[in-house]
């Protein structure tokens, strides 16, 4: 005997994920430039570039804080992991947004 079963959660919503992504990808490289902009100029900084260059390290946690010490930037390989983890991170942080819509979307149904 077949129970039938009622779907309680939603598959992912690709589109939604894939905007997500890429909205915090270029956010990060956004702030990743402020924060290289302002460590190379640190007079005449306005407030707006201040903010995003800080909010830089909000934004490359956990896989920095967790993997920092596998990184060398004085080698081609540590660059590499460099960014692979920045876009990691903006992969982590695309999947949690859109599992929190969908589950918001799911409560709000029933």
């Amino acid at each position: 005997m077949k129970k039938i079963v009622k779907q309680t959660k939603k598959p992912f919503n690709k589109t939604f994920l894939l905007v997500t992504f890429l909205v915090i990808s270029g956010l990060i490289f956004f702030s990743f430039l402020q924060a290289w902009n302002v460590e190379a100029q640190l007079n005449n900084v306005s407030a707006i570039s201040l903010f995003f260059a800080e909010s830089y390290d909000l934004l490359r946690y956990p896989l920095h804080a967790l993997l920092n010490p596998f990184i060398d930037l004085t080698q081609g390989s540590g660059v590499f992991l460099y960014f692979l983890f920045l876009i990691l991170n903006a992969a982590l942080y695309a999947v949690v947004i859109e599992r929190t819509y969908n589950l918001m979307l799911i409560k709000r149904r029933r």
